[in-house]
Protein backbone atom coordinates (compact mmCIF):
# COMPACT_ATOMS: atom_id res chain seq x y z
CA UNK A 1 0.00 0.00 0.00
CA UNK A 2 1.48 3.45 -0.98
CA UNK A 3 2.06 5.92 1.21
CA UNK A 4 -0.32 8.24 -0.12
CA UNK A 5 -2.91 5.69 0.60
CA UNK A 6 -1.87 5.36 4.10
CA UNK A 7 -2.37 8.54 4.64
CA UNK A 8 -5.74 8.75 3.18
CA UNK A 9 -6.89 5.69 5.26
CA UNK A 10 -5.25 7.20 8.49
CA UNK A 11 -7.19 10.18 7.59
CA UNK A 12 -10.46 8.23 7.14
CA UNK A 13 -9.75 6.85 10.57
CA UNK A 14 -9.31 10.33 12.25
CA UNK A 15 -12.76 11.15 10.41
CA UNK A 16 -14.47 7.96 11.68
CA UNK A 17 -13.44 8.50 15.32
CA UNK A 18 -14.05 12.17 15.67
CA UNK A 19 -17.53 11.37 13.89
CA UNK A 20 -18.10 8.46 16.47
CA UNK A 21 -17.00 10.91 18.96
CA UNK A 22 -19.49 13.88 18.28
CA UNK A 23 -22.50 11.17 18.14
CA UNK A 24 -21.18 10.38 21.42
CA UNK A 25 -21.25 13.45 22.85
CA UNK A 26 -24.12 14.28 21.08
CA UNK A 27 -26.35 11.28 22.84
CA UNK A 28 -24.78 12.14 26.41
CA UNK A 29 -26.29 15.69 25.98
CA UNK A 30 -29.40 14.08 24.80
CA UNK A 31 -29.31 11.62 27.85
CA UNK A 32 -28.55 14.20 29.76
CA UNK A 33 -31.09 16.95 28.55
CA UNK A 34 -33.82 14.31 29.13
CA UNK A 35 -33.10 13.52 32.46
CA UNK A 36 -33.46 17.35 33.22
CA UNK A 37 -36.39 17.81 31.61
CA UNK A 38 -38.03 15.00 33.38
CA UNK A 39 -36.91 15.52 36.84
CA UNK A 40 -36.39 19.26 36.77
CA UNK A 41 -40.33 20.36 36.64
CA UNK A 42 -41.09 17.72 39.00
CA UNK A 43 -38.74 19.08 41.62
CA UNK A 44 -40.16 22.49 40.75
CA UNK A 45 -43.59 21.27 41.11
CA UNK A 46 -42.69 19.81 44.79
CA UNK A 47 -41.01 23.25 45.92
CA UNK A 48 -44.09 24.75 44.39
CA UNK A 49 -46.36 22.54 46.82
CA UNK A 50 -45.00 23.08 49.78
CA UNK A 51 -44.55 26.91 49.25
CA UNK A 52 -48.24 27.04 48.27
CA UNK A 53 -49.23 24.81 51.54
CA UNK A 54 -47.12 27.12 53.84
CA UNK A 55 -48.17 30.22 52.57
CA UNK A 56 -51.61 28.80 52.89
CA UNK A 57 -51.16 28.04 56.69
CA UNK A 58 -49.61 31.17 57.38
CA UNK A 59 -51.87 33.14 55.68
CA UNK A 60 -54.86 30.84 58.16
CA UNK A 61 -52.72 31.59 61.31
CA UNK A 62 -52.82 35.57 60.64
CA UNK A 63 -57.02 35.48 59.18
CA UNK A 64 -57.91 33.60 62.66
CA UNK A 65 -55.10 36.10 65.13
CA UNK A 66 -56.88 38.79 63.64
CA UNK A 67 -53.02 40.15 63.01
CA UNK A 68 -54.64 41.18 59.34
CA UNK A 69 -57.75 40.51 57.24
CA UNK A 70 -57.47 38.08 54.15
CA UNK A 71 -59.91 36.65 52.28
CA UNK A 72 -60.79 32.74 52.98
CA UNK A 73 -61.78 32.42 48.98
CA UNK A 74 -57.28 33.76 48.52
CA UNK A 75 -56.01 31.33 51.20
CA UNK A 76 -58.10 28.43 49.32
CA UNK A 77 -56.71 29.31 46.16
CA UNK A 78 -53.18 28.11 47.03
CA UNK A 79 -54.77 25.39 48.97
CA UNK A 80 -56.07 24.85 44.80
CA UNK A 81 -52.77 25.40 43.25
CA UNK A 82 -50.84 22.61 45.73
CA UNK A 83 -53.38 20.05 44.71
CA UNK A 84 -53.02 21.20 40.74
CA UNK A 85 -48.89 20.65 41.12
CA UNK A 86 -49.61 17.44 43.16
CA UNK A 87 -52.10 16.03 40.41
CA UNK A 88 -50.11 17.17 37.69
CA UNK A 89 -46.85 15.18 38.91
CA UNK A 90 -49.54 12.50 38.50
CA UNK A 91 -50.99 13.08 35.29
CA UNK A 92 -48.45 15.75 33.03
CA UNK A 93 -49.06 18.90 32.20
CA UNK A 94 -47.25 22.61 31.61
CA UNK A 95 -45.32 23.90 34.58
CA UNK A 96 -43.34 26.80 35.66
CA UNK A 97 -40.12 25.33 34.33
CA UNK A 98 -41.40 23.64 31.64
CA UNK A 99 -43.54 20.46 30.84
CA UNK A 100 -44.41 18.20 33.34
CA UNK A 101 -43.65 14.45 32.36
CA UNK A 102 -45.98 12.13 34.73
CA UNK A 103 -44.12 10.04 36.99
CA UNK A 104 -43.37 6.24 36.15
CA UNK A 105 -42.24 5.51 39.16
CA UNK A 106 -44.89 3.47 41.51
CA UNK A 107 -43.41 4.15 44.85
CA UNK A 108 -43.42 7.94 43.90
CA UNK A 109 -46.64 8.01 42.75
CA UNK A 110 -48.17 6.44 45.93
CA UNK A 111 -46.32 8.79 48.07
CA UNK A 112 -47.61 11.69 46.19
CA UNK A 113 -51.45 10.61 46.29
CA UNK A 114 -50.55 10.15 49.79
CA UNK A 115 -49.58 13.72 49.93
CA UNK A 116 -52.82 14.79 48.10
CA UNK A 117 -55.26 12.53 50.88
CA UNK A 118 -52.77 14.77 53.57
CA UNK A 119 -53.73 17.91 51.49
CA UNK A 120 -57.31 17.21 51.57
CA UNK A 121 -57.33 16.01 55.08
CA UNK A 122 -55.72 19.56 56.10
CA UNK A 123 -58.06 21.50 54.24
CA UNK A 124 -60.54 20.25 56.11
CA UNK A 125 -59.46 20.74 59.15
CA UNK A 126 -58.75 24.73 58.27
CA UNK A 127 -62.31 24.67 57.48
CA UNK A 128 -63.26 23.63 60.78
CA UNK A 129 -61.09 25.91 62.47
CA UNK A 130 -61.98 28.77 60.16
CA UNK A 131 -65.87 28.26 61.55
CA UNK A 132 -64.47 27.92 64.86
CA UNK A 133 -62.00 31.14 64.40
CA UNK A 134 -63.34 32.48 67.46
CA UNK A 135 -62.81 29.29 69.69
CA UNK A 136 -59.83 28.12 68.28
CA UNK A 137 -56.83 30.46 69.66
CA UNK A 138 -53.58 29.00 70.17
CA UNK A 139 -53.40 25.71 72.72
CA UNK A 140 -56.73 24.85 71.82
CA UNK A 141 -57.59 21.12 70.49
CA UNK A 142 -58.47 22.46 67.29
CA UNK A 143 -55.72 24.59 66.79
CA UNK A 144 -53.16 21.45 67.77
CA UNK A 145 -54.78 19.34 65.00
CA UNK A 146 -54.58 22.21 62.80
CA UNK A 147 -50.92 21.77 62.92
CA UNK A 148 -49.83 18.43 63.57
CA UNK A 149 -51.77 17.88 60.27
CA UNK A 150 -49.98 20.93 58.64
CA UNK A 151 -46.45 18.91 60.10
CA UNK A 152 -47.96 15.18 58.60
CA UNK A 153 -48.65 17.06 54.85
CA UNK A 154 -45.19 18.87 55.47
CA UNK A 155 -43.47 15.54 55.78
CA UNK A 156 -45.48 13.83 53.01
CA UNK A 157 -44.07 16.40 50.70
CA UNK A 158 -40.44 16.28 52.19
CA UNK A 159 -40.76 12.41 51.71
CA UNK A 160 -41.66 12.85 48.14
CA UNK A 161 -39.13 15.22 47.75
CA UNK A 162 -36.37 13.06 48.89
CA UNK A 163 -37.35 9.93 47.37
CA UNK A 164 -37.39 12.45 43.82
CA UNK A 165 -34.06 13.61 44.65
CA UNK A 166 -32.92 9.48 45.04
CA UNK A 167 -34.92 8.88 41.71
CA UNK A 168 -32.32 11.41 40.20
CA UNK A 169 -29.63 9.77 41.92
CA UNK A 170 -30.39 6.44 40.28
CA UNK A 171 -31.02 8.08 36.93
CA UNK A 172 -27.84 10.07 37.27
CA UNK A 173 -25.53 6.84 38.08
CA UNK A 174 -27.29 5.01 34.93
CA UNK A 175 -26.38 8.19 32.65
CA UNK A 176 -22.44 8.07 33.96
CA UNK A 177 -22.62 4.41 33.26
CA UNK A 178 -23.84 4.95 30.13
CA UNK A 179 -21.28 7.78 29.37
CA UNK A 180 -18.60 5.24 30.38
CA UNK A 181 -20.05 2.75 28.13
CA UNK A 182 -20.07 5.30 25.48
CA UNK A 183 -16.45 6.31 25.98
CA UNK A 184 -15.30 2.74 25.55
CA UNK A 185 -17.34 1.46 22.88
CA UNK A 186 -15.86 4.46 20.84
CA UNK A 187 -12.55 3.39 21.29
CA UNK A 188 -13.81 -0.30 20.15
CA UNK A 189 -15.26 0.99 17.40
CA UNK A 190 -11.84 2.85 16.66
CA UNK A 191 -9.56 0.01 17.14
CA UNK A 192 -12.53 -1.79 14.83
CA UNK A 193 -12.59 0.87 12.50
CA UNK A 194 -8.87 1.05 11.83
CA UNK A 195 -8.80 -2.85 11.16
CA UNK A 196 -11.88 -2.18 8.26
CA UNK A 197 -10.04 0.51 6.59
CA UNK A 198 -7.30 -1.67 5.83
CA UNK A 199 -9.57 -3.32 3.32
CA UNK A 200 -11.11 -0.20 2.11
CA UNK A 201 -9.52 0.43 -1.21
CA UNK A 202 -10.49 -3.21 -2.29
CA UNK A 203 -13.75 -2.51 -1.24
CA UNK A 204 -14.10 0.61 -2.96
CA UNK A 205 -13.01 -1.03 -5.90
CA UNK A 206 -15.21 -3.88 -5.93
CA UNK A 207 -17.90 -1.33 -5.07
CA UNK A 208 -17.34 1.42 -8.31
CA UNK A 209 -17.50 -1.97 -10.14
CA UNK A 210 -21.21 -2.52 -8.49
CA UNK A 211 -21.89 0.94 -8.92
CA UNK A 212 -21.33 0.15 -12.49
CA UNK A 213 -23.26 -2.53 -12.66
CA UNK A 214 -26.02 -0.89 -11.01
CA UNK A 215 -26.23 1.76 -13.48
CA UNK A 216 -26.15 -0.54 -16.40
CA UNK A 217 -29.28 -2.82 -14.95
CA UNK A 218 -31.18 0.81 -14.08
CA UNK A 219 -30.74 2.29 -17.64
CA UNK A 220 -32.46 -1.17 -18.63
CA UNK A 221 -35.34 -0.79 -15.65
CA UNK A 222 -36.29 2.43 -17.08
CA UNK A 223 -36.26 1.71 -20.40
CA UNK A 224 -38.43 -1.37 -19.32
CA UNK A 225 -40.77 0.70 -17.18
CA UNK A 226 -41.19 3.47 -20.27
CA UNK A 227 -41.89 0.58 -22.21
CA UNK A 228 -44.67 -0.58 -20.15
CA UNK A 229 -45.84 2.85 -19.56
CA UNK A 230 -46.34 3.06 -23.47
CA UNK A 231 -47.63 -0.16 -24.06
CA UNK A 232 -50.98 0.93 -21.24
CA UNK A 233 -53.87 1.60 -23.61
CA UNK A 234 -54.46 4.73 -21.23
CA UNK A 235 -53.69 8.02 -21.67
CA UNK A 236 -50.93 8.85 -19.32
CA UNK A 237 -49.62 12.68 -19.12
CA UNK A 238 -47.27 13.75 -16.07
CA UNK A 239 -47.36 17.40 -14.78
CA UNK A 240 -45.94 19.33 -12.04
CA UNK A 241 -47.42 21.67 -9.83
CA UNK A 242 -48.00 24.23 -12.31
CA UNK A 243 -49.57 21.98 -14.54
CA UNK A 244 -46.45 21.88 -16.75
CA UNK A 245 -46.09 18.50 -19.37
CA UNK A 246 -43.15 16.51 -17.55
CA UNK A 247 -44.43 12.84 -19.40
CA UNK A 248 -46.26 11.95 -22.37
CA UNK A 249 -46.67 7.96 -23.31
CA UNK A 250 -47.46 6.56 -26.54
CA UNK A 251 -51.62 6.52 -26.16
CA UNK A 252 -50.96 10.26 -25.58
CA UNK A 253 -49.01 10.48 -28.53
CA UNK A 254 -51.94 8.81 -30.40
CA UNK A 255 -55.05 10.06 -28.62
CA UNK A 256 -53.25 13.78 -29.36
CA UNK A 257 -51.02 13.23 -32.76
CA UNK A 258 -48.06 14.22 -30.97
CA UNK A 259 -44.90 13.49 -29.91
CA UNK A 260 -43.19 13.25 -26.16
CA UNK A 261 -40.78 15.63 -27.37
CA UNK A 262 -43.14 18.56 -28.68
CA UNK A 263 -44.68 18.49 -25.76
CA UNK A 264 -42.43 18.09 -22.64
CA UNK A 265 -42.22 21.24 -21.30
CA UNK A 266 -44.84 22.83 -22.42
CA UNK A 267 -48.37 24.05 -20.25
CA UNK A 268 -51.12 21.49 -19.74
CA UNK A 269 -53.72 24.35 -21.36
CA UNK A 270 -51.72 24.52 -24.71
CA UNK A 271 -51.83 21.31 -25.29
CA UNK A 272 -54.96 19.77 -24.43
CA UNK A 273 -57.40 22.62 -23.76
CA UNK A 274 -59.89 20.04 -22.72
CA UNK A 275 -57.77 18.36 -19.91
CA UNK A 276 -57.13 22.14 -18.95
CA UNK A 277 -60.40 22.81 -18.28
CA UNK A 278 -60.41 20.03 -15.32
CA UNK A 279 -57.96 22.63 -13.54
CA UNK A 280 -59.91 22.97 -10.66
CA UNK A 281 -60.44 19.26 -9.96
CA UNK A 282 -56.52 19.36 -10.66
CA UNK A 283 -55.96 21.63 -8.05
CA UNK A 284 -57.86 19.68 -5.48
CA UNK A 285 -55.60 16.21 -6.27
CA UNK A 286 -52.90 18.97 -5.14
CA UNK A 287 -54.73 20.30 -2.23
CA UNK A 288 -56.23 17.19 -1.17
CA UNK A 289 -53.32 14.46 -2.18
CA UNK A 290 -56.14 12.14 -3.03
CA UNK A 291 -56.80 10.54 -6.63
CA UNK A 292 -59.55 12.68 -7.92
CA UNK A 293 -62.11 10.95 -10.57
CA UNK A 294 -64.05 12.64 -12.96
CA UNK A 295 -66.35 9.60 -14.72
CA UNK A 296 -68.08 9.87 -18.05
CA UNK A 297 -66.89 13.56 -19.16
CA UNK A 298 -68.31 13.46 -22.63
CA UNK A 299 -66.50 16.14 -25.55
CA UNK A 300 -66.69 16.04 -29.25
CA UNK A 301 -63.59 14.11 -31.08
CA UNK A 302 -63.68 14.99 -34.88
CA UNK A 303 -67.22 15.33 -35.03
CA UNK A 304 -68.18 12.21 -32.79
CA UNK A 305 -69.24 12.57 -29.40
CA UNK A 306 -67.00 10.31 -27.40
CA UNK A 307 -66.94 9.77 -23.29
CA UNK A 308 -63.93 9.57 -21.05
CA UNK A 309 -62.74 8.73 -17.98
CA UNK A 310 -60.47 11.05 -16.39
CA UNK A 311 -58.55 10.36 -12.81
CA UNK A 312 -56.15 12.62 -11.55
CA UNK A 313 -53.52 10.77 -9.39
CA UNK A 314 -51.30 13.12 -6.61
CA UNK A 315 -47.41 12.36 -6.51
CA UNK A 316 -47.15 12.52 -2.62
CA UNK A 317 -43.62 11.30 -1.95
CA UNK A 318 -41.97 13.89 -0.32
CA UNK A 319 -39.41 16.16 -2.78
CA UNK A 320 -42.19 15.40 -5.34
CA UNK A 321 -45.22 17.90 -6.40
CA UNK A 322 -46.82 17.01 -9.56
CA UNK A 323 -49.68 14.69 -10.95
CA UNK A 324 -50.16 11.95 -12.99
CA UNK A 325 -53.39 12.35 -15.43
CA UNK A 326 -54.95 9.06 -16.69
CA UNK A 327 -57.15 9.27 -19.96
CA UNK A 328 -59.52 5.94 -20.81
CA UNK A 329 -61.95 6.43 -23.62
CA UNK A 330 -65.05 4.57 -22.67
CA UNK A 331 -67.01 5.01 -25.27
CA UNK A 332 -67.49 1.56 -26.38
CA UNK A 333 -68.09 0.87 -22.69
CA UNK A 334 -71.06 3.73 -22.23
CA UNK A 335 -72.65 2.15 -25.53
CA UNK A 336 -72.87 -1.40 -24.50
CA UNK A 337 -74.44 0.06 -20.76
CA UNK A 338 -76.82 1.81 -23.13
CA UNK A 339 -77.07 -1.49 -24.77
CA UNK A 340 -78.16 -3.27 -21.42
CA UNK A 341 -80.45 -1.09 -19.81
CA UNK A 342 -82.29 -1.29 -23.07
CA UNK A 343 -81.93 -5.13 -23.09
CA UNK A 344 -83.57 -4.98 -20.04
CA UNK A 345 -86.34 -2.64 -20.54
CA UNK A 346 -87.11 -5.16 -23.80
CA UNK A 347 -86.97 -7.93 -21.61
CA UNK A 348 -89.25 -5.97 -18.60
CA UNK A 349 -91.94 -5.73 -21.08
CA UNK A 350 -92.98 -9.21 -21.63
CA UNK A 351 -95.53 -9.42 -18.57
CA UNK A 352 -97.39 -6.12 -19.84
CA UNK A 353 -97.73 -7.43 -22.99
CA UNK A 354 -99.19 -10.54 -22.37
CA UNK A 355 -101.72 -9.26 -19.75
CA UNK A 356 -103.15 -6.62 -22.73
CA UNK A 357 -103.20 -9.40 -25.33
CA UNK A 358 -105.33 -11.29 -23.14
CA UNK A 359 -107.45 -8.21 -22.09
CA UNK A 360 -107.94 -7.54 -25.87
CA UNK A 361 -108.11 -11.22 -26.56
CA UNK A 362 -111.75 -12.04 -25.40
CA UNK A 363 -113.57 -8.84 -26.64
CA UNK A 364 -111.96 -9.62 -29.94
CA UNK A 365 -113.34 -12.94 -30.65
CA UNK A 366 -116.79 -12.21 -29.52
CA UNK A 367 -116.65 -9.34 -32.37
CA UNK A 368 -115.06 -11.62 -35.10
CA UNK A 369 -117.73 -14.10 -34.58
CA UNK A 370 -120.22 -12.10 -34.67
CA UNK A 371 -119.27 -10.48 -37.50
CA UNK A 372 -119.20 -13.74 -38.80
CA UNK A 373 -123.04 -14.77 -37.74
CA UNK A 374 -124.06 -11.24 -39.30
CA UNK A 375 -122.54 -11.84 -42.61
CA UNK A 376 -124.00 -15.81 -42.13
CA UNK A 377 -127.66 -14.45 -41.84
CA UNK A 378 -127.68 -11.71 -43.58
CA UNK A 379 -125.87 -12.91 -46.81
CA UNK A 380 -125.74 -16.55 -46.41
CA UNK A 381 -127.99 -19.06 -48.80
CA UNK A 382 -129.84 -20.60 -45.45
CA UNK A 383 -132.89 -21.90 -45.34
CA UNK A 384 -133.66 -20.46 -42.23
CA UNK A 385 -132.95 -16.75 -43.57
CA UNK A 386 -135.36 -17.40 -46.34
CA UNK A 387 -138.35 -18.74 -43.69
CA UNK A 388 -137.27 -15.33 -41.52
CA UNK A 389 -137.20 -13.19 -44.76
CA UNK A 390 -140.55 -14.54 -45.77
CA UNK A 391 -142.30 -14.49 -42.06
CA UNK A 392 -141.19 -10.32 -42.35
CA UNK A 393 -143.18 -10.05 -45.98
CA UNK A 394 -139.87 -9.27 -47.92
CA UNK A 395 -137.52 -11.73 -49.39
CA UNK A 396 -133.58 -12.65 -49.56
CA UNK A 397 -133.42 -10.99 -52.76
CA UNK A 398 -134.77 -8.04 -51.44
CA UNK A 399 -133.05 -7.80 -48.54
CA UNK A 400 -129.29 -8.24 -50.29
CA UNK A 401 -130.11 -5.49 -52.91
CA UNK A 402 -130.56 -3.30 -50.02
CA UNK A 403 -127.73 -4.08 -48.17
CA UNK A 404 -125.92 -4.19 -51.30
CA UNK A 405 -127.28 -0.45 -52.20
CA UNK A 406 -126.10 0.44 -48.75
CA UNK A 407 -122.51 -0.96 -48.70
CA UNK A 408 -123.89 -3.10 -45.81
CA UNK A 409 -121.15 -6.00 -47.53
CA UNK A 410 -118.24 -4.12 -47.81
CA UNK A 411 -119.38 -2.44 -44.28
CA UNK A 412 -119.15 -6.04 -42.49
CA UNK A 413 -115.93 -6.85 -44.89
CA UNK A 414 -114.08 -3.94 -43.06
CA UNK A 415 -115.13 -5.10 -39.57
CA UNK A 416 -113.60 -8.82 -40.59
CA UNK A 417 -110.15 -6.75 -41.77
CA UNK A 418 -109.74 -4.58 -38.75
CA UNK A 419 -110.83 -7.59 -36.38
CA UNK A 420 -108.44 -9.76 -38.35
CA UNK A 421 -105.57 -6.64 -37.88
CA UNK A 422 -106.34 -6.28 -34.45
CA UNK A 423 -106.05 -10.69 -33.59
CA UNK A 424 -102.60 -10.17 -35.14
CA UNK A 425 -101.79 -7.59 -32.93
CA UNK A 426 -102.82 -9.34 -30.03
CA UNK A 427 -101.01 -12.45 -31.27
CA UNK A 428 -97.80 -10.81 -31.97
CA UNK A 429 -97.95 -9.46 -28.46
CA UNK A 430 -98.39 -13.17 -26.92
CA UNK A 431 -95.41 -13.75 -29.27
CA UNK A 432 -93.80 -11.13 -27.39
CA UNK A 433 -94.43 -11.99 -23.52
CA UNK A 434 -93.90 -15.97 -24.64
CA UNK A 435 -90.74 -18.03 -24.57
CA UNK A 436 -92.08 -20.46 -26.34
CA UNK A 437 -91.03 -22.58 -29.46
CA UNK A 438 -88.87 -25.95 -29.69
CA UNK A 439 -85.07 -25.46 -30.51
CA UNK A 440 -83.74 -28.05 -32.98
CA UNK A 441 -80.11 -27.76 -35.06
CA UNK A 442 -80.38 -25.61 -38.40
CA UNK A 443 -78.46 -24.69 -41.07
CA UNK A 444 -78.73 -20.69 -41.23
CA UNK A 445 -77.93 -20.51 -44.69
CA UNK A 446 -80.74 -22.86 -45.33
CA UNK A 447 -83.37 -21.02 -43.17
CA UNK A 448 -82.31 -18.00 -44.86
CA UNK A 449 -83.04 -18.94 -47.86
CA UNK A 450 -86.46 -20.48 -46.96
CA UNK A 451 -87.56 -17.25 -45.37
CA UNK A 452 -86.45 -15.04 -48.68
CA UNK A 453 -88.83 -17.44 -50.76
CA UNK A 454 -91.78 -16.95 -48.05
CA UNK A 455 -90.95 -13.32 -48.22
CA UNK A 456 -91.15 -13.19 -52.03
CA UNK A 457 -94.51 -14.62 -52.41
CA UNK A 458 -95.80 -13.02 -48.99
CA UNK A 459 -96.07 -9.52 -51.21
CA UNK A 460 -98.78 -8.82 -53.59
CA UNK A 461 -100.13 -5.81 -55.96
CA UNK A 462 -101.30 -4.63 -52.92
CA UNK A 463 -98.43 -3.58 -51.32
CA UNK A 464 -96.87 -0.19 -52.14
CA UNK A 465 -93.86 -2.27 -52.72
CA UNK A 466 -92.67 -5.65 -54.30
CA UNK A 467 -90.45 -7.35 -52.92
CA UNK A 468 -89.81 -9.65 -55.90
CA UNK A 469 -88.49 -6.43 -58.08
CA UNK A 470 -85.14 -6.40 -54.92
CA UNK A 471 -81.53 -7.49 -56.46
CA UNK A 472 -80.40 -9.98 -53.89
CA UNK A 473 -76.66 -10.54 -53.01
CA UNK A 474 -75.60 -13.32 -51.23
CA UNK A 475 -72.60 -13.53 -49.17
CA UNK A 476 -73.08 -16.65 -47.70
CA UNK A 477 -70.41 -18.43 -45.39
CA UNK A 478 -69.22 -22.34 -46.60
CA UNK A 479 -68.77 -24.89 -43.37
CA UNK A 480 -70.85 -23.09 -41.30
CA UNK A 481 -72.13 -25.37 -37.96
CA UNK A 482 -75.38 -26.00 -37.41
CA UNK A 483 -77.12 -23.53 -34.91
CA UNK A 484 -79.52 -24.66 -31.81
CA UNK A 485 -82.82 -22.43 -32.38
CA UNK A 486 -86.63 -22.60 -33.14
CA UNK A 487 -86.67 -22.31 -36.86
CA UNK A 488 -90.16 -20.70 -36.93
CA UNK A 489 -89.54 -17.70 -34.58
CA UNK A 490 -85.88 -17.08 -36.08
CA UNK A 491 -87.63 -17.17 -39.54
CA UNK A 492 -90.33 -14.28 -38.11
CA UNK A 493 -87.12 -12.30 -37.18
CA UNK A 494 -85.67 -12.70 -40.39
CA UNK A 495 -88.97 -12.16 -42.33
CA UNK A 496 -89.63 -9.03 -40.44
CA UNK A 497 -86.45 -7.37 -41.29
CA UNK A 498 -86.56 -8.20 -45.32
CA UNK A 499 -90.25 -6.64 -45.27
CA UNK A 500 -89.00 -3.17 -43.15
CA UNK A 501 -85.87 -3.40 -45.54
CA UNK A 502 -88.50 -3.57 -48.68
CA UNK A 503 -90.25 -0.78 -47.28
CA UNK A 504 -87.43 1.56 -46.55
CA UNK A 505 -86.21 0.77 -49.70
CA UNK A 506 -89.35 1.74 -51.81
CA UNK A 507 -88.99 5.03 -50.22
CA UNK A 508 -86.25 5.86 -52.23
CA UNK A 509 -87.78 5.09 -55.74
CA UNK A 510 -84.99 6.54 -57.67
CA UNK A 511 -82.48 3.73 -56.92
CA UNK A 512 -82.14 -0.01 -57.64
CA UNK A 513 -83.66 -1.63 -54.41
CA UNK A 514 -80.71 -4.32 -53.23
CA UNK A 515 -80.43 -6.47 -50.42
CA UNK A 516 -76.97 -7.76 -49.46
CA UNK A 517 -77.50 -11.11 -47.31
CA UNK A 518 -74.21 -12.51 -45.20
CA UNK A 519 -73.49 -15.01 -43.03
CA UNK A 520 -70.05 -15.53 -41.58
CA UNK A 521 -69.19 -17.47 -37.80
CA UNK A 522 -67.03 -15.54 -35.13
CA UNK A 523 -65.12 -18.32 -33.47
CA UNK A 524 -64.09 -15.77 -30.78
CA UNK A 525 -67.74 -15.39 -29.49
CA UNK A 526 -68.72 -18.96 -30.79
CA UNK A 527 -71.67 -17.61 -32.97
CA UNK A 528 -73.17 -17.68 -36.43
CA UNK A 529 -74.29 -14.24 -37.36
CA UNK A 530 -76.38 -13.15 -40.42
CA UNK A 531 -76.09 -10.03 -41.82
CA UNK A 532 -79.24 -8.11 -43.73
CA UNK A 533 -78.30 -5.08 -45.54
CA UNK A 534 -80.28 -2.48 -47.79
CA UNK A 535 -79.80 0.55 -49.60
CA UNK A 536 -83.31 2.01 -48.33
CA UNK A 537 -83.49 5.66 -46.51
CA UNK A 538 -81.53 5.01 -43.32
CA UNK A 539 -82.28 5.49 -39.96
CA UNK A 540 -80.81 8.64 -37.69
CA UNK A 541 -78.97 7.68 -34.12
CA UNK A 542 -81.91 8.77 -32.06
CA UNK A 543 -84.14 5.81 -34.46
CA UNK A 544 -81.26 3.76 -34.27
CA UNK A 545 -81.32 3.93 -30.40
CA UNK A 546 -85.31 2.97 -30.11
CA UNK A 547 -85.98 0.88 -33.21
CA UNK A 548 -86.30 -2.31 -30.57
CA UNK A 549 -88.66 -0.38 -28.28
CA UNK A 550 -92.36 -1.49 -28.09
CA UNK A 551 -94.99 0.14 -30.04
CA UNK A 552 -92.16 2.61 -31.40
CA UNK A 553 -92.70 2.86 -35.31
CA UNK A 554 -91.92 5.75 -38.05
CA UNK A 555 -94.53 4.51 -39.93
CA UNK A 556 -97.48 6.38 -40.44
CA UNK A 557 -100.84 5.90 -38.07
CA UNK A 558 -102.52 2.89 -39.53
CA UNK A 559 -99.09 1.77 -41.42
CA UNK A 560 -97.39 -0.12 -38.49
CA UNK A 561 -97.73 -1.14 -35.03
CA UNK A 562 -94.10 -0.93 -33.71
CA UNK A 563 -94.39 -4.87 -32.42
CA UNK A 564 -92.12 -6.08 -35.21
CA UNK A 565 -88.45 -5.17 -34.10
CA UNK A 566 -89.27 -5.58 -30.37
CA UNK A 567 -90.59 -8.72 -31.10
CA UNK A 568 -87.38 -9.75 -32.99
CA UNK A 569 -85.33 -8.44 -30.52
CA UNK A 570 -87.12 -10.51 -27.73
CA UNK A 571 -86.88 -13.64 -29.60
CA UNK A 572 -83.17 -13.41 -30.18
CA UNK A 573 -82.05 -11.69 -27.22
CA UNK A 574 -84.44 -13.51 -24.28
CA UNK A 575 -85.60 -17.05 -26.12
CA UNK A 576 -82.32 -17.68 -27.94
CA UNK A 577 -79.60 -16.27 -25.91
CA UNK A 578 -78.62 -14.02 -28.74
CA UNK A 579 -77.60 -10.34 -30.19
CA UNK A 580 -79.73 -8.14 -32.37
CA UNK A 581 -78.30 -4.81 -33.39
CA UNK A 582 -78.22 -2.24 -36.05
CA UNK A 583 -75.94 0.33 -37.77
CA UNK A 584 -77.48 2.70 -40.30
CA UNK A 585 -76.60 5.52 -42.22
CA UNK A 586 -79.74 8.25 -43.03
CA UNK A 587 -80.02 7.79 -46.83
CA UNK A 588 -77.33 5.28 -47.44
CA UNK A 589 -79.67 2.61 -45.75
CA UNK A 590 -79.21 0.13 -42.97
CA UNK A 591 -77.14 -3.47 -41.85
CA UNK A 592 -79.32 -5.82 -39.13
CA UNK A 593 -76.95 -8.35 -37.54
CA UNK A 594 -77.97 -10.95 -35.74
CA UNK A 595 -75.66 -13.57 -33.75
CA UNK A 596 -77.13 -17.16 -32.49
CA UNK A 597 -74.53 -19.37 -30.41
CA UNK A 598 -73.64 -22.55 -31.65
CA UNK A 599 -73.43 -24.23 -28.25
Amino acid sequence: MTTDRIKLLSAYTVLALTLLAVVGMLVSLFLGRSMVERYAPLTTAVMEFKYEVTLGHLWYEEAISGDRYINPEEISRHFDRAEWYARTMLSGGEGVNGRIIPLDVAELREQIEKTLLDLQQFRQIASERWLQQHSSGIGTEIDQQFDGIFSNLLQSANDVETALRQEMAKRLSRFRTVQVLLILGIGATGAFLTFLLKNHEQRRIHFLQQLQEQDTQLRKLRNYLASVIDSMPSVLIGIDSQQTITQWNLSAEQAFDVSAEEVIGKPLAEVCPHLATEAEWIGLAFERKEQQLIPKRARLKQKDLCFEDISIYPLIDEGIEGAVIRVDDITERVRLEEAMVHSEKMLSIGGLAAGMAHEINNPLAGILQTVSVLDNRLLGPLPANEKAAKAAGTSMTALRDYMQARDIPNMLGSIKTSGARAAEIVHNMLKFAVKGGTHSSQDINKLLEKTVELAQNDFDLKKKFDFRQARIVREYGEGLPLVPCSSSMIQQVLLNILRNGAEAMWEVPDRESCFVLRTHLDKAKKQVCVQIEDNGSGMDEETCKRIFEPFFTTKPVGSGTGLGLSVSYFIIVESHKGELSVQSTPGEGSCFQICLPIG
